[in-house]
């Protein structure tokens, strides 16, 4: 398997038990990482997010975090991550959930 093009870093815990490949990123590689989250050395692009002026909850971390991956690359598209959450979730939960994403989106700091 080659190295990843995106990787989320949202928690000590999981950059902890994938410690290993971190050191094989490239440049070319991007890491969303929550600001607390401490990561070893690593030659991938790395976007540090601070949620908490986002409102985002930490539960929603990883949503907000695809989304961000969605606006800042070419790894998926707006349209596709509308369609995959229409697919998983019913109306309402799906509505909540653009919610976040838009919230992304519409923040010109991100």
């Amino acid at each position: 398997m080659g190295s990843p093009s995106a990787i989320l870093a949202l928690s000590g815990e999981g950059v902890q038990r994938r410690k290993a490949v971190f050191g094989g990123l490239q440049s070319d590689t991007i890491i969303i990482r929550e600001k607390s989250v401490r990561l070893p050395e690593t030659e991938a692009s790395v976007l540090d997010v601070d949620f908490k002026p986002l409102s985002i909850k930490k539960q929603d971390w990883a949503l907000a975090a695809v989304g961000i991956l969605t606006k800042k690359t070419g790894v998926l598209n707006l349209e596709m991550l509308q369609l995959a959450l229409q697919a998983r979730f019913t109306e309402k939960t799906y509505l909540a959930a653009m919610k976040i994403v838009n919230r992304v989106f519409d923040n010109s700091a991100i």
